[in-house]
């Protein structure tokens, strides 16, 4: 059970990586929504990836066309070298969006579910997206961003073990300037 509070929190916090992990490039704007259903098509790069804790299991998928306009969107804010067309740099370039949604989210419920476990993301044929809404799940909620003239889905698929009731807001950034961040 996943009580309505903490289906919007995860609503919230899914958002919030989305943009996160899509940043709009400079002089565009993003626009996050929600949908009814993910409908990828057949020509997009689906990634997936899974948190889980031994109360609970999020799923969330994320797919972008194969086309020019992802292409470029990427090229713009740095996550493909201008002019590698390879489908590895792509698949590369998603990957690394997808982990860092994921982890946004696994860093913000991990506030409140710490022993929480992130997998690796996995690139599937899109044509499995339709499969989402037959797992086990309590809270299903689908997304399109269009940003930097890109259209990319994303789905969450949640199923909890336990009941799941939290409420959550994004913190607020303090602006910094001049920060160096080590890893």
């Amino acid at each position: 059970m996943i009580s309505d509070r903490a289906a919007a929190s995860l609503d919230r916090m899914m958002a919030h990586g989305l943009r996160n992990a899509l940043p709009a490039p400079a002089g565009a704007e993003a626009r996050l929504e929600p949908i009814d259903r993910a409908a990828p098509g057949g020509d997009a790069s689906m990634v997936v990836m899974m948190l889980a804790s031994h109360t609970f299991r999020l799923v969330m998928a994320m797919y972008a066309p194969r086309d020019r306009a992802t292409r470029a969107y990427l090229e713009r804010v740095g996550r493909i070298t201008a002019g590698d067309a390879s489908e590895q740099a792509l698949r590369d370039s998603l990957s690394e969006s997808a982990n860092m949604c994921c982890g946004t989210v696994s860093r913000e419920i991990g506030r409140f579910y710490p022993q929480t476990g992130m997998s690796t993301p996995h690139l599937i044929d899109s044509r499995s997206a339709d499969y989402l809404e037959r797992l086990e799940h309590h809270h299903l909620r689908s997304f399109r961003m269009e940003v930097g003239g890109a259209r990319i889905q994303a789905t969450l698929c949640a199923q909890a073990r336990r009941t799941m009731d939290f409420d959550w807001e994004p913190e607020a950034q303090a602006e910094v300037s001049g920060e160096l961040e080590l890893f």
